[in-house]
């Protein structure tokens, strides 16, 4: 009356299957998981914006004819430690032009905008410097630390 235990199966000669659902599973997931990670890579890939390089040029000497031209927060322009209206900086740069011109310089203008400065503002700058004829014009930045 006692049976014994088996161990094998009664058709021990059948060779062993892999289950097929099991397999099939996972292909799917992974076939899911490489077009996520494809949609997310094209997504940055296909940005609107084209976005400036910015090249870091090792620090120079200041020339002898360099202006610096700062834009506080609250729209003050000062050029070389002169508070200027807007309607004056035309005639101030044409005034250090003809004296870079004499020196037979070049000038070079550095700018110098607070970062809670309005775009239109720095815009209006920059159109009078170009109107006054300078060819070289340099926005001073920082470089922006880990946040």
């Amino acid at each position: 009356m006692t049976d014994t235990l088996r161990f094998q199966p009664d058709d021990a000669e059948s060779p062993p299957h892999l289950g097929m659902a099991p397999l099939v599973d996972i292909v799917l997931l992974l076939i899911c998981f490489y077009l996520f990670v494809m949609q997310s890579i094209q997504s940055r890939a296909e940005a609107t914006i084209d976005l400036p390089a910015v090249y870091h040029a090792p620090a120079v000497a200041a020339e002898p004819a360099e202006l610096v031209l700062n834009l506080d927060a609250d729209g003050t322009i000062t050029l070389n430690g002169q508070t200027l209206t807007l309607g004056a900086l035309p005639s101030a740069l044409t005034t250090e032009l003809a004296r870079a011109a004499d020196q037979e310089q070049q000038l070079a203008l550095v700018v110098r905008a607070d970062r809670s400065q309005t775009y239109g503002r720095l815009d209006a700058v920059l159109e009078t410097c170009r109107e006054a004829g300078l060819g070289a014009v340099t926005l001073r930045t920082t470089q922006e630390r880990n946040r």
